[in-house]
């Protein structure tokens, strides 16, 4: 598979103060970006930053994208930009079954102990760590970041194809908590066109009652 391996940069080529910088990178047999490496203007031999990427391949459907770390070194220092961890079910994060029976869905063969899917559940950068529980028809059912939750409520009367409620968990006090909910409704189409001004002029000078002919 072709890919990029190397691209520079000129900054005011051509002249006396003309400067390179590089961006050098390694490809997996995927495509996959394993490894980048960014050279600062004038050193174009020494890496100032190199990023290595780790990837995620389950034994099966063909998976070999799915990102599970990148991590940043300077030579010196080493920091993690994200780490994730895939298809991580059971105990207190399961795979959920769905209430009803969705269509266009094999429900009977990709249920909650078909656990190969490539769903990320637990992700984490810098300050942030996130847990993600997932139905059996790969929508995200919860999650959890930092402490804060949000959860999403799916039914058959859509055939699951967009949340009926959500619940966020927006605040926390040391005395109370607040939720917010949303329901999603059915906006029914009107059946006949909107009464603008004019119409309501003439809706209210044919309201008048009529003068009386006797005086």
């Amino acid at each position: 598979m072709p890919a990029v391996q190397s691209v520079t940069t000129d900054l005011d080529p051509n002249t006396a103060n003309a400067k390179t910088m590089k961006t050098d990178q390694t490809v997996d047999l995927y495509g996959n970006l394993t490894q980048s490496r960014i050279y600062e203007y004038g050193n174009l031999s020494t890496p100032a930053r190199t990023i290595n990427c780790t990837y995620f391949f389950p034994n099966a459907h063909y998976l070999r994208n799915l990102p599970a770390s990148f991590q940043s070194t300077d030579g010196v220092k080493n920091v993690s930009l994200f780490a994730n961890t895939y298809d991580g079910y059971g105990g207190a994060n399961p795979l959920t079954q769905v209430i009803g029976s969705p269509t266009m869905h094999a429900t009977g063969t990709y249920n909650t102990t078909y656990t190969t899917r490539g769903n990320p559940t637990y992700l984490t950068s810098p300050g942030k760590a996130t847990t993600l529980t997932y139905n059996i028809l790969g929508e995200v059912i919860k999650a959890v970041t930092n402490g804060q939750t949000v959860e999403w409520t799916y039914s058959a009367s859509n055939n699951f194809g967009a949340p009926t409620q959500i619940t966020p968990n927006l605040c926390r006090r040391a005395t109370r908590r607040r939720c917010c909910r949303w329901r999603a409704r059915s906006i029914s189409t009107p059946t006949t066109p909107s009464v603008g001004p004019r119409a309501r002029r003439g809706r209210s000078q044919a309201s008048r009652p009529s003068p009386s002919s006797t005086r």
